[in-house]
């Protein structure tokens, strides 16, 4: 997959979602006017006219994405761990479907969830957040690399496995923020191993270990002009790992946004 892809998938959905809002519509319409529903026509019909008008928006927002779209050429084979910069969106799921693109465009990982079941859809967001959750990091070639194993409940931790044994683990430091997901990351012996201080709208931040040394900077809302002719949300969130990031700290990073982006409603 590479990014003009996924906008072609994201605005079917939106068509999709729009003429079945739509078509429940006229349903509920018809067995007002036969008679089988004895209430307001208004209140059964109104909210799924409204979803309608939601869902075409996005339809035709992703559909202008794709026009005079600019040709797209993959210089290198990109791989999720060999890519300095990683651009994060999302696919409309019950759960949590984080993709990991390239700055070139091609799709180089994802983080989705394993127990990905329909009846997902049917639990309420406020509900679903604070269930436990376990996702699965998958590289360039759709391998299984990491898992997250999120546990439920208000206050938020995640643990990172490898090959079945535990690397790290995050847990969000309660006293300081309920929301603002400030806590520390520790390694499979306990010691700690990075500190994460974002600010309350997680937009721009830096995670260090414990020696002081850079691993990573998130930001949105900028990014080089190059990419923007492809990727044309400019609030696209981006990771970018420094020279001195290990493929596990890399891994138990992606880990801890996932755990951020738990609460995102798709």
């Amino acid at each position: 997959m590479d990014i003009r892809t996924y906008y072609n998938q994201i605005a079917k959905m939106c068509f999709y979602a729009a003429w079945t809002c739509t078509g429940l519509a006229f349903l509920f319409f018809i067995l007002k006017v036969m008679k089988v529903l004895d209430t307001n026509v208004f209140f059964i019909t109104g909210p799924f006219i409204l979803l309608s008008i939601f869902h075409f928006i996005g339809y035709r927002i992703y559909e202008n994405r794709l026009i005079n779209f600019p040709e797209m050429v993959v210089q290198k084979n990109s791989n999720l761990f060999k890519e300095e910069n990683l651009l994060v969106t999302f696919l409309p799921a019950p759960t949590l479907r984080m993709l990991l693109f390239a700055p070139n465009g091609k799709l180089v990982g994802e983080v989705r969830d394993q127990n990905m079941k329909w009846y997902l859809w049917l639990i309420p967001s406020v509900l679903s957040i604070i269930l436990p959750k376990k996702y699965g990091l998958y590289g360039t070639d759709g391998e299984l690399v990491a898992e997250y194993n999120l546990r439920g409940g208000i206050k938020q931790g995640v643990t990172m496995i490898v090959n079945g044994e535990v690397i790290g683990c995050f847990r969000q430091t309660y006293k300081e923020s309920l929301f603002s997901f400030k806590g520390e990351i520790r390694g499979q012996n306990g010691s700690e191993w990075m500190t994460v201080n974002p600010n309350n709208f997680f937009t721009n931040f830096e995670i260090k270990n414990q020696a002081g040394a850079n691993l990573v900077t998130f930001q949105k809302g900028w990014m080089p002009r190059e990419w923007s002719t492809i990727f044309k949300e400019l609030n696209t969130p981006i990771l970018t790992f420094h020279s001195s990031a290990k493929i596990n700290d890399k891994i138990v990073v992606l880990g801890y946004v996932a755990s951020v982006y738990n609460h995102r409603s798709n």
